[in-house]
């Protein structure tokens, strides 16, 4: 019984390891060149976000307000 459990220990330890180094790979660029943006950053890094001030402070006061319901709804 406890070479079943050192056995398995074992083998859950190694794969536990090879997942976190598969997980810890860094993102090869797409031409081979080191200088050259990766495919994500291609895409994503030259968006530009605009942040509508109204919104948020819409958005803001909705979830105070489903919040305040919320804490109603509990007291009854």
């Amino acid at each position: 019984m406890e070479y079943i459990m050192k056995k398995t220990t074992i083998i859950l330890t190694l794969t536990a390891l090879a997942v976190t180094a598969l997980w810890g790979q860094k993102e090869i660029p797409v031409g081979g060149n080191e200088n050259e943006e990766t495919a994500s950053e291609r895409l994503n890094g030259y968006q530009s976000l605009t942040i509508d001030a109204e919104m948020i402070q819409e958005i803001r006061s909705v979830k105070a307000n489903m919040e305040k319901i919320h804490i109603k709804k509990q007291m009854m």
